[in-house]
């Protein structure tokens, strides 16, 4: 069997712990995380590699040549981190060994550390090969991916131009680590966010019957709202309408019913052309919801299409298919994995070039799946194995493709 980079990965185990922890500890919420980008360039400072990061450019790039020629391929990783405040729970390894976050409001709960420490470790060990390649390898350090169109912000620099396939890993606590998922298709739905103001008549709770009545025309249309996922939509289709916010009145004017009342929510779908059946008839439910109510209630809609599909290109999958069987054994891979709910905005890297996305396990194995903390929870960690083994994967799919 070829050389599976187990010996040399682990080798470089201590090394990408102190860098994920480091980016655990400094985490940058937000568009931009140009601390985080500066800290990881200057960890490829001596190699003899082309480095794009700071002013005029999109997060961080580094081009790794090969000594002989062929084709390139890209590996991506997120840097940023979440608005949210870290747990004080003296059971969280960050807290025991002293690397929770430094900074208020902001935390790593969605693994992008361990993606970037991945990355900067299958960087490393492809630098340290680059005599046996067979092409060229493009690491992308990513911002902003938590809705901030990070990964479409370096599409549009033309970071993918010349790229002939593109791969990433997302953390995933329902997987352990050594365990692999990602399917042909669809992994990561797309996500349009909504939000909507009824407008009319206020007037005084004893008489109803003077104003329009805006909280009831807000309840009538998300009330609508479901019938578009149960009665209008195949139960073969996969279809979320989440209303996630309310917003009416004041709750010490009780007798007040306000002339304006406004909801807020997501809406994911797999489909390009159920999403934009689901667009239509959102407008439409919205529209004539509130007409059963009173004439005077006016809609006003924002309907905003976010992320698209993450689609993972069949050709690549297959090609994976026959790569990653050399050394995971057939317990540990999941190639036909159930699609998932959330969005990435690696998906317009993959609408740019053929790729896939993959579900990195990052739960210790000893440990049940069914009570560990999910991505986006103060809570959330990793066990840091999983650095090594994602950094392996990632080197092993670059030399066995480029072959």
């Amino acid at each position: 069997m070829k050389s599976t980079f187990a010996t040399a990965v682990k080798k470089l185990h201590q090394e990408l712990v102190e860098i994920r922890r480091h980016l655990h500890a400094h985490p940058e919420p937000g568009a931009n995380q140009p601390e985080s980008a500066a800290y990881l360039a200057g960890l490829f400072s001596g190699m003899d590699v082309k480095v794009k990061c700071g002013a005029n450019h999109i997060g961080l790039v580094v081009d790794i040549h090969g000594k002989y020629p062929g084709p390139t391929i890209a590996l991506r990783a997120d840097m940023d981190a979440l608005f949210m405040q870290e747990t004080d729970s003296r059971e969280h390894l960050p807290n025991i060994f002293g690397f929770s976050s430094k900074k208020g409001n902001a935390m790593h709960g969605c693994g992008h550390d361990a993606h970037s420490a991945i990355l900067f470790g299958a960087g490393k060990l492809i630098y340290e090969n680059r005599e046996k390649l067979k092409g060229n390898v493009r690491l992308l350090f990513q911002p902003g991916e938590e809705g901030h169109f990070g990964g479409r912000r370096m599409v549009e620099a033309g970071y993918l131009d010349d790229v002939d396939k593109v791969f990433a890993f997302h953390s995933y606590p329902h997987l352990k680590v050594g365990q692999v998922a990602y399917r042909k298709g669809g992994i990561c739905a797309a996500i349009d966010v909504v939000n909507v103001v009824v407008k009319g008549i206020g007037g005084h709770g004893a008489h109803p019957e003077n104003s329009s009545d805006q909280i009831l025309a807000v309840a009538r249309i998300i009330n609508d709202l479901q019938s578009v996922v149960s009665r209008r939509i195949s139960a073969l289709h996969q279809v979320v309408i989440s209303i996630c916010h309310i917003n009416a009145g004041n709750r010490t004017a009780y007798s007040v019913m306000p002339a304006s009342a406004e909801f807020a929510g997501n809406i994911r779908t797999f489909d390009r052309e159920i999403r934009r059946e689901v667009k239509q008839m959102f407008h439409d439910v919205c529209y004539s919801s509130v007409k059963t109510v009173h004439p005077e209630c006016k809609v006003e809609i924002s309907y905003e299409e976010k992320y698209p599909v993450t689609y993972n290109d069949p050709a690549v999958v297959e090609r994976l298919n026959g790569i990653l069987p050399a050394f995971i054994a057939a317990e540990n891979l999941f190639t036909d994995y159930r699609p998932l709910l959330v969005s990435e905005d690696f998906s317009y890297m993959l609408e740019r070039v053929p790729g896939a996305m993959m579900l990195l396990g990052v739960t210790n194995p000893d440990k049940d799946l069914d009570k560990i903390p999910f991505l986006h929870n103060p809570d959330f960690d990793i066990d840091e194995n999983a650095l090594w083994f994602g950094a392996q994967v990632f080197s092993n799919i670059v030399f066995r493709d480029l072959e």
